[in-house]
């Protein structure tokens, strides 16, 4: 492992791969190719080679480039990828319990790495081995072994079709995932997932943010919450050997490669709207409500993601009735440019906001204690993309995280899997959870004066598969395509 120098040249954005951090305005479509890069090495180091001669590998640090761009990629590796390419992959060390916002005595100093009672490094093991841990079903998906990930987003399908082209890669076989994005300017329907829309907090990075969030429009929400207000997410949660949250600024081995790189978390998830509607309709007939105001369809359903789906939105009248009606604790009304400046401090019983609803569970701010700084160290950067194919749809989840046991796998396990750090036992996150037992159905507390249990049989998305992915900084990703890099 290194330790990064403050006094490298080049801000940051010059130095990252386009897109991993935050989406190219205007670009509208993405594609996932998987290539398997074992037949032809060469060919393959030729590809990224090409891709970086292209300015679109790294066009986000120049805003009007990102602009105008007609596409943008990216170049990632599993580990089986990096020992094909020859690269030796130094882990860092990762610890074999690594939950640092509950349980008994102090947290742990964040960033230092113990000695002894070491776990294995999830990057080096891959997400089929981890499947056990992270409960996730066995699968077929035809992604797995394909180690070499090029991810790209386009203005239009043209675009896409224009790099394919140009770049010969269905000459090399690979399996193409191709979906609308769930950033940029689509129509607002295209970039919904069961009537919800994504992206309304992610974490604010000063180093990362756009031209808008620079002007601090996004650290309310976006930020940590503190008693002073929000602070902005420390760069080095996301980029490795950037500063993080406790001060460490390490990156594994070997440094030429893995600097200003990050790991991205891809998973695969197809989704059944008519399974969530059943259970809307089977929990609005049965009186799902609190105290005696019955809820709606509407307002189920925001229970359970913890946002109102976009469609059916209240306006701000009646979100203020909601607010201060005798059931909820005293709130001020959520402004319509606002909606991302909340806590939980103020409904510590879930009767705003259910203790298990999707989005508190995976962000839970200051719901573990008197700030944010205990769930600091477990952030994700999302970056997900809907699909459709035929009748099916689904989404590409994608996450970008320095540390995949810290960040994403704590979520997932601990957060989404189980509902012990929400006062929950066994309750699973409605979205994305597992089965709790093989028999058992799935059930959610809506809780208030008067608690009202919601429960349906079968999953509202199922994984389709997955695995981990190292994206490297731009001079690493130069190297191994043989340039000559500077400095």
């Amino acid at each position: 492992m290194i330790r990064s120098d403050p006094a490298r040249p080049a801000r940051l954005p010059s130095r990252l791969q386009a897109q991993v951090f935050r989406s190219v305005p205007g670009h509208t479509r993405v594609g996932f190719y998987f290539i398997d890069p074992a037949p032809d090495v060469e060919r393959c180091r030729d590809l990224i080679a090409k891709l970086i001669d292209a300015p679109q590998v790294g066009v986000l640090a120049d805003a009007e480039r990102a602009t105008k761009a007609r596409w943008t990629a990216a170049v990632g590796f599993t580990y089986s990828a990096l020992q094909t390419f020859g690269i030796a992959y130094e882990p860092l060390p990762v610890l074999a319990n690594n939950d640092r916002s509950t349980g008994p005595g102090p947290p742990r100093p964040a960033g230092r790495r113990e000695r002894g009672n070491l776990a294995p490094d999830p990057f080096m093991e891959g997400m089929t081995k981890r499947r056990k841990a992270l409960r996730d079903p066995g699968t077929t998906w035809a992604g797995l072994g394909k180690g070499l990930l090029i991810w790209v987003s386009s203005q239009d399908q043209e675009g896409i079709v224009e790099l394919e082209r140009e770049h010969d890669l269905l000459a090399l076989e690979p399996l193409i995932e191709k979906g609308f994005s769930a950033q940029g300017g689509e129509p607002a329907n295209q970039r919904l997932l069961m009537g919800y829309r994504d992206g309304l907090s992610q974490p604010y990075i000063d180093e990362l943010a756009s031209a808008d969030a620079a002007r601090r429009k996004g650290l309310a929400g976006g930020g940590t919450k503190t008693p002073d207000g929000w602070k902005p997410v420390p760069v080095g949660e996301f980029v490795l050997g950037a500063a993080d949250a406790g001060g460490a600024s390490e990156t594994p081995g070997p440094a030429w490669f893995t600097l200003d790189g990050t790991f991205v978390v891809y998973r695969k998830y197809e989704v059944y709207r008519d399974r969530l509607e059943k259970t809307l309709s089977g929990g609005v007939s049965q009186g799902a409500g609190v105290g005696d105001r019955p809820l709606d369809r509407t307002g189920l359903a925001g229970k359970l993601m913890g946002r109102f789906q976009v469609d059916e939105q209240f306006v701000a009248d009646q979100l203020d009735a909601v607010l201060h009606s005798p059931d909820f604790p005293p709130a001020r009304t959520v402004a319509a440019g606002d909606q991302n400046d909340f806590s939980y401090g103020q409904d510590s019983e879930g009767y705003l906001c259910p203790l298990g609803a999707h989005i508190r569970r995976a962000n839970p701010r200051d719901s573990l204690g008197a700030t944010g700084d205990l769930v600091e160290r477990h952030r994700i950067i999302r970056r997900g993309a809907l699909w459709n194919e035929g009748d099916r749809e689904g989404l590409h989840f994608v996450a970008v995280n320095a540390r995949i046991a810290d960040q994403f796998e704590f979520i997932q396990m601990q957060w989404l899997n189980t509902g012990h750090s929400f006062r929950l036992g066994l309750d699973v996150d409605p979205f994305v959870g597992p089965r709790p037992e093989p028999t058992a159905p799935y059930r959610f507390v809506v809780q208030g004066t008067h608690p009202f249990v919601v429960t349906w049989d079968r999953p509202f998305s199922e994984l389709i598969g997955g695995d981990y992915f190292l994206f490297p900084g731009l001079a690493g990703l130069k190297r191994l395509a043989g340039a000559r890099v500077d400095g």
